[in-house]
């Protein structure tokens, strides 16, 4: 859902742009990822992740080669149209798609929101902040954390405002996107409102999808926002100080 500022005019809107897979340290993280969980009966977890193993995947899309992403987001948003995610648009509105190189090689579709964001009333659902996630997850003996299968594009957009979300490629194609698109100042906000069994419970009712690669369960250290959480306290991931004093 995008809530527009009353004084936005159609004119405005147009412009012609968590979890990393290194979770754990080592050996300790192969160990406590889902897809080796399923591969080890003796594991305690293993009753609850195979119970809810539909809830699990690794792609919404599937077939998804890297090669077409590097080619041209139109390719990419074609193939995401016979997923039935985006369609195309003879909106009044456009904004302006291209893809980014990911840290790991892979790309990631960027639009720029910028006008359209600029006329959305924030969302006032609040995010907790930083230290206080760390001083909950303090002390814990066991953590577990999920990987939504591409998230935000298992969120639903409201007819009404699917006009706006409208992205321009350089072939010229207007395409406007059925499901929530990254870039939209809300987004996180409304993927925020979304115990283990209660969340699988959650997930199979609103079907919504982890990608079991990336998912951590009963881990006695995980890493949160930059930094290492365990029952022994809080320390700052070593990797990025090395960043910083590099």
């Amino acid at each position: 859902m995008v809530l527009l500022k009353p004084e936005t005019s159609p004119e405005a809107l147009n412009s012609s742009s968590v979890m990393d897979e290194d979770v754990l340290e080592g050996a300790q993280r192969a160990t406590r990822l889902g897809s080796e969980i399923l591969k080890n009966p003796e594991d305690s977890v293993y009753p609850l992740v195979k119970e809810y193993s539909d809830v699990f995947g690794t792609r919404l899309i599937s077939c998804l080669a890297q090669s077409i992403v590097s080619r041209g987001s139109g390719l990419y948003l074609a193939l995401l149209a016979k997923s039935g995610m985006v369609r195309e648009s003879k909106s009044p509105h456009s904004t302006p798609t291209f893809c980014v190189r990911k840290p790991k090689g892979k790309w990631r579709l960027v639009h720029a929101y910028n006008k359209l964001n600029n006329a959305t009333v924030p969302a006032q659902t609040p995010i907790r902040r930083k230290d206080v996630l760390l001083n909950i997850m303090s002390g814990c003996t066991l953590c577990s954390a999920l990987d939504l299968v591409d998230g935000y594009y298992q969120i639903l957009m409201r007819e009404s405002d699917i006009p706006l979300t409208a992205v321009s490629t350089p072939s010229g194609m207007l395409w406007e996107w059925l499901v929530m698109p990254q870039g939209l100042s809300n987004a996180p906000a409304t993927f925020n409102r979304l115990p283990l069994r209660r969340v699988f419970e959650v997930m199979r009712a609103n079907k919504l999808y982890a990608n079991i690669d990336k998912c951590v369960f009963a881990a006695e250290k995980i890493e949160v926002l930059g930094c290492f959480v365990s029952r022994v306290g809080v320390r700052t991931d070593p990797g990025k100080v090395k960043a910083i004093a590099a």
